[in-house]
């Protein structure tokens, strides 16, 4: 893990502070870093990446993704197609969509790159599993 979960030692001593003197051991145990052991490590790649969601369609397209139970990231930052593709592939993202107006759509996925219209998009998207 990198760090530790608990840490303890020995308090001689420390009870004679309070009454009778007698030996003593303690630990304390990080609950965050506990959780951290036992919970299993969740995957939070998104499973759609999408650009261009000024467009009222592509955000729909987002909404109606998230209501099947895929995780989407949304570019905010405006990136160019190639710098896109760059950070889908750095984020391990499953797909990426680039909304390009008057319903065209470009998938990238494992299967190469394709242009898409609305219906042929949401098809897709309805086939995706969570």
């Amino acid at each position: 893990l990198g760090f530790h979960v608990c840490n303890g030692g020995r308090y001689d001593g420390l009870v004679a502070n309070f009454g009778a003197d007698m030996p003593a051991v303690g630990f304390a145990l990080g609950l965050e870093r506990a959780m951290l052991v036992t919970h299993p490590q969740v995957d939070i790649a998104p499973q759609l990446l999408m650009r261009g969601c000024a467009h009222a369609e592509c955000r729909a397209l987002a909404a109606l993704a998230r209501s099947r139970g895929l995780r989407v990231e949304v570019d905010v930052l405006g990136r160019d197609e190639e710098a896109l593709i760059a950070y889908a592939q750095a984020r391990k993202a499953h797909h990426l969509v680039s909304c390009r107006g008057g319903s065209v759509y470009l998938l990238h996925d494992s299967s190469g790159s394709r242009e898409l219209g609305r219906e042929e998009l949401e098809k897709e998207i309805r086939s995706w599993s969570c």
